[in-house]
């Protein structure tokens, strides 16, 4: 039997059909969460293994993840666990190896926080007692759940992806805390990023301003054109070394960013774990980035974001909180044009603008400018 429920409160989760969902649930359930890609969605659904953990101490949590992705679950400090499905073009025999695996930990509860067939069956199939999941779901995902909840999409569009799946929590009978994303970082990786930034000029006295060049989504990339002018900004106005970050595919467009400008960057693009990515926006006082994995990241690092988006569904992917900026396209500039050229619109100088209110409230001690040589007196005539 299928329960359909609208959730849309934290008062839900005091009510009689929550309160018997959660009775179904031991106060040390074993928990199975379901995300297998991608980097920044596994990082917002990561904000789910906190407020279980917060809310049920005892609870033993596990994370089925494509090994792409691992990265940012593995180092999560709430899972006992970490499950590697196979590619989604790898052959069935995969899959069920990993069934196999699954259901030798008798879950009581799997959340399916990816809502796609593969995804979907593998929490089913894990023989968990319940298997949950939201009403954005594809149908067969909510054909396979036994709760399926609905958020109050409806009512709120522009509701944030860790806030849907805070209702996912709420409907289940558990109420916790602000949701909070978990930074998947270890002692090492944190202590490499200081000696890095260290040994590229910048520490406690240079604080760093990471530009992460590039998306998956060529349709969500900025110009280099405009970076360079950013990268420029930073470099001769906050008078510290752009920090360049990225994945291997964004090599190139870091040494041509490089190439077209006389700022002395710091060019880490492809050289980084993505759990060293994350050391080091930790350490960042701010950071300029697209709709990527990197810059919910940068959320969890604390680090500032200003994000450069288009305005098709930015809202439920967004910087999650409120210490983010957010840059859109204008309406009436970007008319008509495709993403690619509507995300173009947004200039350098919005972001530099950005960047400033960022920085300066938050009292970041940049290098003061050099002092200038005391006037000369006039030559006589």
């Amino acid at each position: 039997m299928r329960l359909n429920l609208e959730c849309d409160n934290a008062a839900f989760s005091r009510s009689p059909v929550a309160q018997r969902l959660r009775a179904r649930i031991s106060e040390r359930p074993n928990v199975l969460l379901v995300r297998l890609t991608s980097i920044g969605d596994c990082v917002l659904a990561s904000s789910v293994s906190q407020a279980l953990k917060r809310a049920l101490p005892e609870a033993r949590l596990s994370w089925v993840v494509q090994d792409r992705c691992r990265a940012v679950v593995e180092g999560n400090r709430h899972l006992e666990r970490v499950f590697v499905a196979p590619l989604s073009h790898s052959p069935y025999l995969g899959y069920l190896r990993t069934l196999t695996a699954l259901r030798r930990h008798r879950f009581d509860l799997a959340l399916d926080l990816h809502g796609m067939l593969r995804a979907s069956l593998l929490g089913k199939l894990s023989g968990a007692t319940v298997c949950a999941t939201l009403s954005s779901s594809r149908r067969a995902s909510r054909l396979l759940a036994d709760v399926v909840v609905d958020p109050g999409i409806a009512r709120q569009p522009e509701l944030h992806l860790v806030e849907r799946y805070q209702r996912l929590l709420w409907a289940l009978g558990i109420e916790g805390a602000e949701p909070e994303l978990v930074l998947p970082v270890s002692d090492e990786e944190r202590a490499w990023a200081a000696r890095t930034l260290a040994e590229a000029g910048l520490g406690s006295d240079r604080p760093a301003v990471a530009l992460v060049l590039g998306t998956s989504d060529p349709k969500r990339v900025w110009p280099l054109a405009h970076f360079a002018r950013v990268l420029e900004w930073v470099s001769a106005d906050l008078r510290t070394p752009p920090l360049l970050i990225g994945g291997p595919l964004e090599r190139a467009a870091a040494e041509e960013l490089v190439r077209l400008t006389p700022a002395n960057a710091v060019n880490l693009v492809g050289r980084t774990t993505l759990p060293q990515l994350g050391a080091l926006l930790s350490r960042c006082a701010a950071a300029v980035t697209g709709n990527t994995g990197p810059m919910h990241l940068a959320v969890a690092a604390k680090c500032p974001v200003v994000a450069v988006m288009n305005r098709d569904r930015y809202w439920h992917l967004r910087p999650y909180g409120a210490a983010h900026t957010i840059l859109l396209p204008d309406p009436r500039e970007a008319a008509g044009l495709p993403d690619a050229q509507a995300l173009a619109t947004i200039s350098p100088d919005r972001v530099i603008a950005s960047l400033r209110e960022v920085v300066s409230p938050r009292g970041v001690a940049f290098p003061a400018p050099a002092a200038l040589p005391p006037p000369q007196p006039p030559p006589p005539r």
